[in-house]
């Protein structure tokens, strides 16, 4: 196999890739790779996550190559980055079944353990009432009255983007303020 030098355009790496050039996709990888994961990175502020979406982002890169239709490489894998974000994002609200799961899933009733609940909700709380208007308005449509990003950007007259946003905001705010206990956190939200 040829061996290829970063003189190659984005253009010209694709085409080799696109044949099945393991080199090219490997130049086009350490390329964008740590761009694509600081970008994710300041979307959603978690090291495993973001890994995870870039390689994603790669893994999909490599797997559609033949099929894909790229005219600005860099653009592409960008947004196929955010869109990998928000997806996740998304995949944070519990289903029914998982409430039901929740709900029925022994609690200790011990002192002790009540005491750590009361104070991880009111710590919750807390760090929701601290939000900023609107931001605490959109998460709280979202996850207490279990609105669509659609039902909530009509009821507020906003963009569904801008929904998405403030959801991504928040969440990523009440990860960062809970001290890692982030998702025992959502999961009393949303019982509560």
């Amino acid at each position: 196999m040829k061996k290829l030098s970063f003189t190659l355009s984005d253009k010209e790496l694709l085409e080799a890739m696109k044949k099945g050039n393991h080199n090219a996709f490997k130049m086009l990888f350490d390329k964008y790779w740590e761009r694509l994961y600081a970008y994710a990175y300041k979307i959603y502020a978690d090291a495993k996550v973001c890994e995870d979406i870039v390689q994603e982002v790669y893994i999909s890169l490599w797997e559609r190559k033949t099929d894909l239709q790229v005219t600005y490489l860099e653009g592409y894998l960008f947004k196929a980055v955010k869109y990998q974000v928000v997806k996740h994002v998304k995949k944070l609200q519990f289903t029914e079944e998982q409430l039901l799961v929740l709900t029925d899933t022994p609690f200790s009733s011990s002192p002790e353990s009540i005491l750590e609940y009361s104070e991880l909700e009111l710590q919750l709380e807390n760090q929701i009432a601290q939000l900023p208007p609107k931001c605490k308005e959109v998460f709280l449509l979202s996850r207490q009255e279990k609105l669509t990003n659609q039902e909530i950007a009509t009821r507020l007259k906003l963009s569904k983007r801008t929904v998405e946003t403030h959801i991504s905001n928040a969440l990523k705010i009440l990860k960062n303020k809970t001290d890692g206990l982030f998702y025992i956190s959502m999961v009393l939200a949303l019982l509560v």
